[in-house]
């Protein structure tokens, strides 16, 4: 239990009130709070109640407090108020008791009433305070930090409320008392409306970890705020509620009907491929090899030894230099070509039942690397008792050479050991890139040598509104720096993710986001010219002090563009540059540079004096600065030869025109093509770039961005700003070598047409000319709502096999004509959800990788029969008929009767896991 002294200023006398805490729920044990009383003349009558009886302190109206005496909320005047002297609170000032206090008992909810209403692009939010514990929280001396991601409007409800909001940055709000504020006596709530910008239809929008402040005092996480169960935020309950827009929203959270009829998929019984990604040709037999690890043995040739190592590692067989006449896995690099082309990652697997081996042959030891791991997906069993693997032939090679992941570690840290588990995945499904966001607004997470401020500064968050010791908090983080959303990446954690990528034949590419997003970089250069009063001070500042810039960035910073123009920010890139060149060099060389470049907030250098100076007179626009940012850029990283990756608006200006790629000498400008909202007319940027010369990695939001949810439901994690929601289906029925065929619906849900987006002639749609410039796509990983291990591979996967899938495996489906094309893409993706369910998953839980359990769809038959159904064949649907006290498996048997409600639960492959809980009414 927590301590208190609470020192009231009462008509000049002063006086002692110590406690215990008992709870942050409104649960109070009278036997723990006897002891709360330290003076005979304070509120004698809260403590008269026998040991061990429960008090529950329901919340009261406004000038009502509650009366234990009474047990109910009664007029703040009236005699039964049992504690009258802690209503006086004349002179009290706040004081680290009282923050403490109001950390453990108030209570904060958080409910969306309303999006859009009236056709307004604004939603209403009733947020309700509530004194929870026994003691007056003062009204005055305090404030409540908490991020909110739409801008909040009005900020000042002084007069309404006695309230102001106030936007710091980001998405980081501060709402403070003014003198229209009263105390917060026991048992009382106070509710407040306001509006914020858009809309809000989902549960993660709200960041967990409000904090109350006070200055010269520790901050303290309101304990109903805290963690990552969100319960604080009211459920989306109405259709005002989880519609963005109104009735032009056509999305709603699935009943478990519907979601029985989008997941209907033949439950095929077994997993009918024996590998994923889909190999281009695979021949099996009815033989099996039986493989005892203590009599088989593994042989390699030079150039692949560590491959060797690697499978014996995995199967615990033993390697050897010279091969037997039998029982022997055998790896060596050869001169393959697939129908007549050569590709450095091609690989045959041949086995021979009768011989008793299995030759693995690569083009490089990349191919053969693959090979291993199909292999290692098609046997089963395990080292004790041996493994059976079907006699199969396999003829294969990529369909990209680019076949990405990207992970975005700045907005919420992940460790290394996190990396390196996606590492080992990446690799079990042939991905061969890791794209590391390693720096944004709210957070810099990669040590550089000579810049320690970087990740003394830059890589926590805080409550130092001075942003010398840390950056502000944003996204939930709270007020301490030791929160597991901070961190960074030491030198040599970074040489060691180098090293297992490498030998998992994984490139790793890392970003350092600029000129926009670079609020951390900033700030933390800022606290070095602070620290060295010296010119070198000054060396790698990022902004002009006299630049009057007046800019929002999308996530609503005004400080976040380092300035192009000034030579220190030059030094600064160059510097960066130059240590992370270092840190590669001996280990896996670096051969792309990606520099960001997106989402510069519109504004940004106008009024800078250095790029005044720069420019030879007026700045007309952001966009010219940015493209002198891009050339300094391509011509350090080009003198270096590297390659140089950016997102697709890092290498544009205002009117959707590529920069000229003839001004810029790397040998190869990788562009990330991304923003492909079908009714904002910007689909055709990635054929656009490729046309003009640009290698283009397809990026598409609407079926790559796994920052959104999986479902249009409200307790699905993540944003929706594109799509609102992309299930996995969706991602592997995408069509990379046909962007406008994957045009489906608007925001909204409307169903689109090729004529709606592309115009009646097609003119709106850049078709595409140059096909070799296509070189791969990538699936995405945005941060803002993910802030743990679990999380991140939940949204992870199991989308991500759907990626490695197209990008490995071209399918019929994607070019054939509309009369076939439904059909092979419900055949291919039967065969992909059953493997799935049966094989990949279990794979997946042997490694610890927490994939997203689907909740299951159902429906009852005419009989009261209830047919369940998973996303996945093979995973097993629970059921409650006694709100969830107990569990049953589904079955065939299984019988439910119109007017009952019951619960159901998908368990994951291993049954160590569920789903969410679904409710189902049965009519």
């Amino acid at each position: 239990m927590f301590q208190y002294i609470l020192l009231f200023l009462t008509l000049g006398e002063s006086y002692l009130l110590g406690a215990n805490a008992v709870s942050s729920k409104s649960d109070a044990s009278c036997q723990d709070i006897v002891g709360f009383i330290r003076d005979s003349r304070d509120c004698k009558k809260w403590y008269q109640c026998r040991s061990g009886e429960k008090i529950n302190m329901p919340p009261c109206e406004s000038g009502t407090v509650f009366s234990i005496q009474a047990m109910q909320c009664v007029p703040i005047v009236h005699p039964w108020n049992d504690c009258p002297e802690s209503l006086n609170i004349v002179g009290q000032q706040i004081n680290q008791s009282m923050i403490d206090y109001i950390g453990d008992f108030m209570g904060v909810e958080y409910k969306v009433v309303e999006n859009h209403p009236h056709g307004k692009p604004v939603y209403e939010v009733e947020l309700i305070l509530s004194n929870n514990g026994p003691v007056t929280i003062v009204s005055r001396g305090w404030r409540i930090y908490f991020c909110h991601i739409m801008k909040i409007n009005p900020l000042n409800l002084d007069t309404q409320y006695g309230i102001i909001f106030d936007h710091i940055q980001g998405c980081l709000f501060s709402m403070s008392t003014t003198p229209n504020f009263s105390p917060i006596f026991p048992g009382q709530s106070k509710k407040i409306n306001f509006w914020a910008m858009n809309w809000s239809v989902s549960k993660t929008d709200v960041m967990p970890n409000w904090y109350i402040y006070a200055n010269g005092l520790k901050s303290r996480v309101i304990a109903s705020t805290a963690g990552e169960g969100l319960d604080f935020v009211k459920p989306f309950l109405n259709a005002k509620q989880y519609k963005r827009t109104g009735p032009s929203d056509r999305f709603h959270p699935f009943s478990p009907m519907e979601r029985y009829g989008k997941y209907k998929v033949e439950d095929l019984g077994k997993a009918p491929f024996l590998v994923l990604p889909t190999p281009k040709s695979s021949i099996g037999s009815s033989s099996k090899l039986s493989i005892k690890p203590q009599e088989w043995v593994i042989v390699a040739d030079s150039k692949v030894g560590a491959e060797a190592e690697i499978l014996s590692e995995k199967l615990h067989i033993r390697k050897i230099d010279m091969a037997p006449q039998k029982k022997f896995i055998f790896l060596k690099v050869d001169n393959l070509k697939l129908n007549g082309v050569s590709n450095s990652e091609d690989y045959e697997i041949e086995m021979s039942a009768f011989g008793e081996t299995i030759i693995v042959q690569g083009a490089s030891p990349a191919g053969v690397f693959y090979g291993v791991q199909s292999l290692l997906s098609m046997i089963q069993g395990d080292s004790n008792s041996g493994y059976i693997i079907p006699v199969t032939f396999i003829n294969d090679g990529p369909r990209y050479q680019y076949r990405g992941v990207q992970i975005d570690v700045a907005r919420n840290f992940h460790p290394k050991s996190d990396i390196l588990k996606l590492l080992e995945v990446m690799s079990m499904y042939k991905l061969n890139k890791l794209h590391m966001h390693l720096t944004d607004d709210e957070g810099w997470r990669l040590e550089i040598p000579g810049l320690p401020e970087l990740t003394s500064v830059g890589s926590k968050r805080c409550d130092d509104l001075t942003e010398e010791t840390c950056l502000l908090s944003q996204l939930g983080s709270g007020p301490n720096a030791s929160a597991p959303v901070n961190g960074y990446y030491s030198v040599n954690d970074y040489k060691e993710i180098l090293r297992f990528a490498k030998s998992r034949h994984i490139e790793v590419i890392p970003e350092f986001d600029m000129p926009g997003h670079a609020r951390a970089a900033i700030k933390s250069m800022e606290v070095r010219a602070k620290k060295n009063k010296d010119p070198t001070g000054q060396l790698y500042l990022l902004t002009d002090p006299k630049d009057k810039s007046v800019y929002e960035s999308v996530q609503m910073f005004s400080d976040n563009a380092a300035n192009p123009c000034m030579q220190s920010t030059s030094l600064f890139v160059a510097h960066v540059l130059s240590e992370v060149m270092d840190m590669h060099k001996n280990i896996q060389p670096l051969r792309t540079y990606h520099f960001g470049g997106d989402e510069v907030g519109n504004g940004a250098w106008i009024d800078s004096p250095a790029c005044k100076k720069l420019m030879n007179g007026d700045v007309t626009s952001t966009s010219e600065v940015k493209k002198h940012f891009v050339k300094l850029v391509s011509n350090m990283t080009a003198s270096q030869s590297l390659n140089l990756g950016a997102w697709e608006d890092g290498m544009m200006g205002d009117q959707e025109i590529p920069f000229n790629r003839t001004e810029l000498p790397n040998s190869d400008i990788i562009v990330y093509a991304w923003d492909n909202v079908w009714e904002w007319d910007r689909s055709s940027r990635a054929y656009r770039f490729a046309n003009n010369g640009f290698k283009v990695v397809m990026s598409q939001a609407t079926h790559l961005y796994f920052d959104h949810p999986y479902e249009p439901d409200p307790e699905e994690r993540g944003y929706y700003w594109a799509p609102r929601y992309i299930d996995t289906m969706k991602t592997f029925s995408f069509k990379p070598d046909n962007l406008y065929a994957n045009i489906d619906t608007n925001r909204s849900g409307k169903k689109l047409t090729l004529e709606e987006v592309c115009g009646p002639l097609g003119t709106k749609c850049v078709q595409l000319k140059n096909k070799e410039n296509i070189i791969g796509m990538q699936g995405h990983l945005w941060s803002e709502t993910v802030r743990t291990s679990e999380q991140m591979f939940e949204m992870y996967f199991p989308r991500l096999i759907a990626v490695a899938e197209r990008a490995w495996h071209k399918a019929k489906f994607e070019t054939a004509g509309k009369d076939s094309a439904d059909s092979l893409l419900k055949n291919d993706w039967t065969k992909f959800a059953n493997t799935v369910g049966y094989k990949e998953l279990l794979r997946l839980d042997k490694i610890g990788v927490t994939y997203r359990v689907p909740p299951p769809g159902a429906y009852r038959n005419k009989e009261n029969k209830l047919f369940v159904i998973s996303a996945f064949p093979g995973l097993k649907t629970e059921i409650s008929f006694d709100d969830q006290l107990t569990w049953t498996t589904v079955s065939s048997e299984t019988t439910a009767y119109k007017g009952q409600t019951v619960h159901l639960r998908t368990r994951s492959a291993d049954l160590k896991r569920t789903s969410r809980v679904i409710k189902m009414n049965v009519k």
